[in-house]
């Protein structure tokens, strides 16, 4: 999720945080090249995705609750419960092998609810809407280390808007100089 938890995308009194959201997102789309009514449609099929996957997330709370988030599973009941929408589904032990985890005996999966509606949500998407998703979150994964105008978005969305920061903090370089 883009957001900091799922009641963002539900309490009422978040509306207006939502709609600032959506508008950031298609700054940041705009940014990577969409023309201002592709980074639109785009910034509303992220939201639309983004509040069908919160709606299994756990709350705050439940999140808090170790009996709720301690979930052993072998790979295959992790498959079988990513079965996911037209496109199949998650096929973790392929997944784990090829990030070099093969045949785990166990995973603890925190919202097995949550991980199977990701499988079926995103399984159900089309090629348009996964792709402005994908391109959202590489942007906003990426913004602080870009451009002048990805960090500025960036900053005044989730820095002002969502924490309250007054101020940027000055970036680092990335090497030091050394003097002789």
């Amino acid at each position: 999720l883009g957001l900091p938890d799922r009641d963002y995308y539900f309490d009422e009194d978040k509306k207006a945080k939502r709609e600032l959201y959506t508008a950031h997102v298609a700054t940041v789309l705009g940014l990577l090249g969409d023309d201002a009514e592709a980074a639109g449609r785009g910034a509303e099929a992220v939201l639309r995705l983004e509040t069908a996957l919160a709606a299994a997330h756990l709350t705050r709370t439940e999140a808090r609750e170790p009996e709720t988030t301690y979930n052993k599973m072998s790979p295959a009941k992790l498959a079988a419960l990513c079965k996911g929408g037209a496109a199949g589904g998650i096929d973790w032990p392929r997944y784990l092998e090829l990030i070099g985890k093969p045949s785990p005996k166990a995973l603890n999966v925190d919202s097995p609810p949550a991980l199977a509606n990701t499988a079926r949500v995103l399984g159900e998407a089309t090629v348009e809407e996964l792709r402005a998703y994908l391109r959202w979150h590489v942007g906003k994964s990426c913004a602080p280390h870009l451009g002048a105008d990805f960090v500025a978005a960036h900053f005044a969305f989730f820095s002002q808007t969502l924490s309250g920061q007054k101020e940027q903090k000055a970036r680092q370089t990335m090497g030091r100089h050394r003097q002789t």
